[in-house]
């Protein structure tokens, strides 16, 4: 595979792993309101157990609080990191894979770095074939020798 080659579907798969994980978020995210939407009755039904005023634990909203970033990280962690998963399938369907240790090449910033160094970032082996340029000057040189 050529610098070029790789360019190219470096390109595509970003492109489409970037469409892929907007509309996965995007769903992800509406499914998600729509569950608390549903469950907002039990939900506030939880929450004003910490807001008793009755209760000693409650009176300074530190378990309020808590309750409620566990509630927003319930619901945040599963749109942000889920998505991630076609994202992932998408990269090793139709990116490139190392063919010594099978890694993905393209994925999050391995593409840019397989494109300055030449060389897959887990097993170091090399990705593009040598230079055309130095396949010449060999041939030139072989040739040279056989002359003389």
């Amino acid at each position: 595979m050529t610098h070029s080659e790789f360019t190219s579907v470096l390109k595509l798969t970003k492109r489409w792993s970037e469409i892929v994980y907007t509309a996965a978020a995007f769903t992800l995210m509406l499914l998600i309101c729509g569950i608390g939407y549903l469950w907002f009755s039990e939900i506030k039904q939880w929450l004003l157990v910490f807001r008793d005023p009755v209760k000693p634990i409650g009176d300074d909203g530190t378990f309020g609080a808590i309750a409620g970033m566990l509630i927003g990280i319930i619901f945040l962690l599963p749109s942000m990191l889920l998505p991630l998963i076609p994202v992932m399938w998408i990269h090793h369907r139709f990116g490139v894979n190392c063919e010594c240790c099978g890694a993905s090449l393209t994925l999050w910033r391995r593409g840019a770095q397989v494109l300055k160094s030449g060389t897959c970032c887990k097993c170091h082996a090399p990705v593009f074939p040598p230079e055309q340029s130095n396949e010449r000057d060999e041939v030139n040189s072989t040739g040279n020798q056989q002359a003389n």
